[in-house]
């Protein structure tokens, strides 16, 4: 038999399928210890305190409080990039009046690419006669109006839309990156204790200013922040269902931003179809986390201040909505992937 890793690292490596099973071992015998070792390397949420990044409890382990907040630190470091290529802003266009509509994000099944954001980010446009325009956000890059492509949209309760973009929209996001099948929670595996965060765009980090002829120049900053699932009393605002619905709870303090921001925006209106991320699951190792194993978990569609959470609909639908309306698609949403978490010893 190969002998016992010296380290908890390396015994988290054999366990959590990082490097081969060694020759004759059982894979329950070292139970205790990579529990233990598991233990060790993944973040205890319970001491979580609202000065280390917007999660609620009490501060019980100074040693735990700093690991939170070196891990949520690294989280803005590695994950908001991600993050920022798969999400952009959508504005919706008059003659001589530009506006924030809402926040998108850009997913591929096969070769097939699509744009996914709130239902009502789309109607209210249709109503009222907009144009919604996105854009590639380098240098030089113009708007884009968004048109061509099969849409998609389920009204409340789940207010999701699924805008199938055409090639010349595709071309013209060069800087841009679709998030495929893997990097979404499909089977409502990712929604129970851990960290969660939001990107999108509220209109308050916007600045509509001034504009050169057609195009629109536009400071726009995003807003991203790790907050906790939200447990407590739910306003059925457009028939509320936990099997549809996903709650986060609403930070109104500065402590769980990431990135360069400094200050929460005293309203949120422009995050509507932004993503909501799963950045990460309790039990996972800190140690080999990678922000590759971030997944979206739902798109948001509310916001309730008063009782201070984020609402949004989980993307199972979104996958629904495509498999039933694009069936030759149906292959490519049956690939798997496995589950980042500790395997069970």
């Amino acid at each position: 038999m190969a002998p016992i890793p010296e380290s908890d690292d390396e015994l988290l490596d054999i366990y959590e399928g990082k490097v081969p099973l060694p020759p004759g071992w059982v894979r329950g015998k070292h139970a205790a210890r990579f529990a233990a070792a598991a233990k060790a390397a993944a973040l205890d949420l319970s001491t979580s305190d609202e000065k280390t990044s917007g999660l609620n409890g009490a501060a019980q382990d100074a040693e735990q409080q700093a690991k939170l907040r070196a891990f949520c630190a690294r989280v803005g470091q590695e994950w908001l990039p991600w993050a920022d290529s798969h999400t952009l802003p959508i504005w919706a266009a008059k003659p001589g009046v530009v506006c924030l509509a809402g926040s998108g994000t850009l997913f591929r099944v096969a070769d097939v690419s699509f744009l996914v954001t709130a239902a009502h980010v789309y109607t209210d446009a249709e109503d009222g006669g907009w144009t919604l325009l996105v854009t590639d956000d380098s240098d030089g890059a113009p708007e884009v109006r968004l048109t061509g492509g099969a849409v998609w949209v389920q009204p409340l309760p789940l207010d999701v839309a699924v805008w199938e973009l055409s090639p010349a929209v595709v071309n013209s996001l060069t800087g841009r990156a679709f998030l495929s099948v893997h990097d979404t929670d499909r089977r409502r595996r990712r929604t129970g204790p851990g960290l969660y965060a939001l990107y999108g765009y509220p209109g308050e980090l916007c600045d509509l200013s001034s504009r050169v002829g057609a195009r629109v120049i536009a400071e726009h900053r995003p807003l991203s922040y790790i907050t906790s699932p939200y447990s407590g009393q739910v306003h059925h605002h457009g028939s509320y269902d936990p099997n549809f619905h996903f709650c986060l709870r609403l930070s109104t303090s500065n402590s769980g931003l990431l990135g360069q921001q400094s200050d929460m925006p005293s309203k949120l209106y422009g995050i509507s179809g932004c993503s909501l991320w799963q950045v990460y699951a309790e039990g996972m190792s800190v140690n080999l986390w990678s922000f590759r194993q971030s997944v979206v978990v739902a798109v948001q569609t509310h916001v309730n201040y008063d009782l201070g959470y984020i609402r949004g609909t989980r993307w199972w639908v979104i996958e629904r909505i495509i498999r039933d309306n694009w069936p030759e698609l149906a292959p490519a949403l049956s690939l798997e992937m496995p589950d980042p978490r500790p395997a069970a010893v």
